[in-house]
């Protein structure tokens, strides 16, 4: 007597969170949320830009400050 043959099932497959999202983020019809939408992403991007690039500019700004002759 032979034991009966198991296959191991793979485990249901997910759709993505932006995949599911993006009909709701991006409808046929809708230019003003589209507006909104490039609007959103360009601020979040704007903002991390500056959130990188502020710290150099005080270090530029305190060299350009400190004197010149110091030592250090």
């Amino acid at each position: 007597m032979t034991a009966p043959s198991v296959q191991a099932s793979s485990p249901p497959e997910r759709e993505s969170p932006l995949r599911t999202l993006a009909p709701h983020l991006w409808p046929k019809g809708e230019t003003e949320l589209k507006a909104r939408v490039v609007l959103a992403l360009a601020l979040l991007t704007l903002s991390k830009l500056s959130g990188v690039y502020v710290p150099i500019l005080f270090k530029h700004a305190i060299d350009a400050l400190s004197a010149k002759g110091v030592d250090g």
